[in-house]
């Protein structure tokens, strides 16, 4: 073989094995250095069959060749090929007893077939020849735990004290084993060792409080932790598990002072963050504005997670500031829209604050992720007979009519929109047909009652029913504020000016800051001529929040409009 030819092989050798290997000059024939070649390269590329076939072909005609025997092994134990990787490596060893990659190479694959003990004393071995090696302390200790031979892994690391010097990490593993094999006491003098030769060391100082804290030495665990914080002052861990103990030992105030820095600080998960914030909601010596505080930081440092939007949606509601509620919710769905409670909580606070507009849009996204739930069929048809767009409502309560399964009292309130609807579009018939359907259903339901009762009347279908309806729910309750307001507003459209007024005066009595009862008694006077007065409440109405999109019209013209809510 010419010395171009031992230059190629070598550094083709070289690249393979990823270190530094000399191949042994045999003299070889030309077909066998073209496998050999071929051999590397379809290796290189990842054509593991081919880069096989190729050193097998070389192994026919050289079967002592280490370098071959090397290739092969790599390529099996790549494929998990873990018999065949162990042939071939104890055969380049054979070959070429003196090689250390061999050596590291098999214990490697003794390792990966369970072979720990063989991978350890290999390890061992290699040791006495590269005293300061690390990886070999580290990869003999860790095969002789898994051979469940803890003494001789212990064995290993008391060696690499002796050879490379003292080092926090080779203390804690050795602290760590003599607490598998249950030596207790041992385990821990280590620890007191090592927080004396290596003072305020965070991971020593870590060990000694999971020490003392798995055998309840919480004494203990208070002053290391104090120590531990003394050190890394942001430790989320650690000033979590102190104000956790100090609330347990009745030190109330210094315990929720360490969680509510503990939220803030370093190394704790979202869910871990979420259960001290819950915690600290529960508290009484912790301010509403304390915790508005930690749950907007919280939403914060997590604005991509829907169940952080969600607490600070919780928390608004709670605080009755529905509009951010409302824009935290919002949030949550956006991070994952696939959360029906959310969007329930969504609609549920748009209608409650008249938002039709966006009820109309929200109910209409949250049904594209959940097209069978008729309660939001329901909320969309309300909005959309806010907004006059009687069709849509009329499409949309229908569909919601056919998702619905035991669930009366949603069928009433659905059938009852659809009264609405089709008042709104004049197709009165229709309109008592499903109010009459909606109290056949759900015949206690004041607010149905009521609004038929409205409809009837403003319609100018029929008064007498229209009376008859309120005046049964005044029977049961004289006093009720909402019946007493839709009493005035039917003789209000039946034309009977003074009477009206006499139970809007009633209501207004009862309910004096109601910008609907101020609205209507504006109204009231307005037909019975008193336009002073009649100017009078329609402003108080404006003070005190009326909807009504014609009442500013009405105020600037001094004349009566219909009212659209």
């Amino acid at each position: 073989m010419n010395k171009i030819s031992h230059i190629l092989i070598f550094f083709l050798f070289v690249f393979l094995c990823e270190k530094d290997k000399v191949v042994a000059q045999v003299a070889h024939s030309a077909s066998y250095i073209s496998n050999f070649h071929a051999g590397v390269r379809h290796k290189l590329n990842g054509e593991l069959a081919q880069a096989i076939s190729k050193f097998t072909t070389c192994l026919n005609e050289d079967p002592i060749d280490d370098a071959v025997h090397y290739a092969l092994s790599q390529i099996y134990s790549g494929k998990d090929e873990l018999q065949l990787a162990l042939i071939h490596t104890k055969e380049a060893l054979k070959i070429d007893p003196s090689n250390l990659h061999y050596k590291i190479e098999l214990a490697n694959v003794y390792s990966k077939t369970g072979d720990y003990k063989k991978a350890a004393l290999l390890l061992e071995d290699l040791i006495k020849k590269d005293i300061q090696n690390f990886e070999f302390y580290e990869q003999a200790a860790d095969n002789w735990v898994k051979a469940k031979n803890i003494k001789k892994a212990i064995s290993v690391l008391n060696k690499l004290e002796i050879n490379i010097g003292s080092d926090p990490q080779i203390l804690l593993q050795k602290a760590s084993l003599y607490l598998q094999i249950k030596d207790n006491k041992t385990a821990l003098s280590l620890l007191v060792l090592a927080n004396k030769k290596f003072p305020r060391e965070p991971s020593i100082l870590s060990a000694l409080v999971d020490y003392y804290l798995g055998f309840g030495s919480y004494s203990e665990v208070v002053s290391v932790l104090k120590e531990l914080l003394e050190v890394d002052t942001f430790n989320g861990f650690g000033l979590m598990l102190l104000g956790e103990i100090q609330i347990d030992n009745g030190e109330i105030n210094e315990g929720l002072a360490n969680l509510k820095k503990a939220l803030k600080a370093d190394g704790l998960n979202i869910d871990q963050r979420m259960d001290i914030l819950i915690r600290l909601q529960k508290e009484k010596n912790i301010s509403t504005v304390e915790i508005t505080e930690l749950v907007n930081f919280i939403a914060i440092t997590y604005p991509k997670e829907a169940k952080v939007h969600a607490l600070k949606g919780d928390h608004y509601y709670k605080l009755s500031q529905p509009i951010i509620a409302i824009e935290s919710y919002k949030k949550a769905v956006n991070c994952d829209p696939n959360l029906y409670q959310i969007w329930t909580e969504i609609i549920s606070l748009e209608y409650e604050n008249e938002q039709w507009d966006s009820l109309f849009v929200d109910s209409e996204k949250s049904l594209a992720y959940f097209p069978t739930q008729p309660l939001v069929y329901f909320f969309c048809g309300v909005a959309a007979n806010k907004l006059a767009s009687f069709d849509n409502a009329i499409e949309r309560l229908n569909t919601g009519l056919d998702f619905i399964v035991n669930d009366v009292s949603l069928e009433a309130e659905i059938n009852s929109q659809l009264g609405i609807s089709y008042f709104g579009l004049k197709q009165k018939d229709l309109g008592c047909q499903k109010f009459e359907k909606a109290l056949q259903l759900a015949p206690r339901n004041n607010t149905m009652v009521q609004t038929f009762s409205i409809q009837l009347a403003r319609n100018q279908i029929d008064f007498p029913k229209a009376n008859k309806l309120v005046d049964n729910l005044l029977l049961l309750d004289s006093g009720d504020t909402k019946s007493l307001i839709v009493k005035g507003r039917v003789l209000f459209y039946e034309k009977k000016y003074s009477e009206a007024l006499d139970f809007l005066l009633r209501a207004l009595k009862l309910l004096e800051n109601d910008a609907v009862i101020n609205e209507y008694l504006g109204d009231t006077y307005y037909f019975l001529g008193d336009i002073s007065k009649a100017n009078d409440f329609w402003l108080n109405a404006k003070l005190l929040g009326s909807k009504n999109k014609y009442l500013e019209q009405k105020i600037k013209t001094k004349t009566y409009h219909e009212v659209l809510y």
